[in-house]
């Protein structure tokens, strides 16, 4: 190996003389770094032979999670987001689930599309299928806590309506799905009237029915005639005549959002409270007028990393 003390030999050409007419110059090494030699190109042979082709490489998609949004992403959640970012393409693909028919009482198939994880993720306002996919979870804990009697679902899907025709067929998906079970079952509805989750509760056993809500001050006049005209019809398919309308009682201490996205992750939250707790005092919990609160970011995050 050569190091800067080293003499080697190099050829200064001028184009006006033979090669033979060059004039040898000594340099040490460190002298020739980064100089320049001329060489007649008649010196030079290439062996084309062995020259191959640079093979075009087509660019790989970078699969790596760069987006700003994956720093709200829950850790355990980023292989899923991954997925969602990278692979899904635009909503043309979807993640399929056909729900057990003891869900929502009813057959149901559930496609989570790319926006329906984003939104999940990123904390954006929440869609319909991320809210059944939810209920399917809480299922889970319904089974394994023993409270399938106790609780059941109604697949918010069922419960939209837009106009006449529609409101009757609520109506009538409403009183089949209380119908199943025992008749002190309570039913956990989340509803959607104008772009905005609140969580519907229905004990037919006592006639009440009970609203949670994150936003205060919300009337729901035309979703409170659908919900008395579901029970009015199940009282008359059930025998239980000359019974009341029901009693509408507003939670008023359900913790309450601070910004304009976070309802559906507050029904999700009100739903997991009010399963998972085996005195089932929701009602007093949230009747009481008490200092206004709200869930915590840990606390939303606890929903979304279920």
């Amino acid at each position: 190996m050569f190091n800067g003390d080293d003499a080697v030999k190099v050829y200064e050409s001028d184009k006006n003389i033979e090669m033979e007419e060059m004039q040898e110059i000594e340099e040490t090494l460190g002298q020739a770094i980064e100089s320049y030699v001329a060489w007649p190109n008649y010196f030079i042979v290439l062996n084309l032979e062995k020259i191959k082709k640079k093979k075009h490489v087509a660019p790989v998609k970078d699969l790596s999670m760069k987006d700003d949004g994956v720093k709200m992403v829950p850790s355990k959640c980023k292989a899923l987001y991954h997925i969602a970012k990278n692979l899904m393409d635009n909503n043309s693909k979807a993640l399929m689930s056909t729900l057990e028919n003891e869900v929502f009482g009813v057959p149901r198939d559930l496609h989570i599309f790319e926006d329906d994880i984003i939104q999940l993720m990123e904390t954006q306002w929440l869609g319909a299928n991320c809210i059944v996919a939810y209920m399917r979870y809480l299922y889970e804990i319904l089974i394994k806590s023993d409270l399938v009697d106790t609780f059941g679902f109604v697949d918010s899907a069922r419960v939209v309506s837009f106009g006449v025709s529609q409101t009757k067929n609520v109506e009538k998906n409403l009183v089949e799905r209380m119908q199943q079970g025992k008749s002190d079952r309570i039913f956990l509805v989340p509803y959607n009237p104008r772009n905005h989750w609140m969580l519907t509760i229905i004990n037919e056993e006592k006639d009440i029915v009970y609203i949670a809500d994150s936003l205060e001050k919300q009337e729901y006049p035309e979703w409170m005639e659908t919900v008395n005209n579901a029970i009015k019809l199940f009282n008359g398919v059930t025998g239980r005549h000359g019974k009341k309308a029901p009693q509408w009682i507003t939670l008023l201490s359900t913790p309450k959002q601070v910004g304009g996205v976070e309802c559906g992750y507050y029904v999700m939250r009100y739903m997991k409270e009010i399963i998972e707790d085996p005195t089932i005092s929701f009602a007093q919990l949230w009747s009481k007028k008490s200092k206004r609160t709200n869930y915590s970011q840990e606390q939303i995050d606890e929903v979304r990393n279920e």
